[in-house]
């Protein structure tokens, strides 16, 4: 058993009944806005993404948000 196996931030997300942060855009998308000069479109995917892996932290420690 490889016990260095990943899983995708929006696998986790549906598996602790969280809302994915996965909408019009995603992380194969990145370099082609970033050579478009959509940065403004790629900080809030990854703020998105951020925002989720908090939501995570809380879920899997029991804790609330602040």
């Amino acid at each position: 058993m490889d016990r260095y196996k990943q899983i995708s931030l929006n696998i986790l997300a549906k598996v602790l009944d969280l809302p994915s942060s996965k909408d019009e855009m995603d992380g194969s998308m990145v370099w082609s806005y970033f050579q478009q000069g959509r940065l403004e479109e790629i900080y809030k995917y990854c703020m998105k993404d951020v925002e989720l892996v908090r939501q995570v932290y809380y879920k899997m420690t029991f804790e609330t948000a602040p």
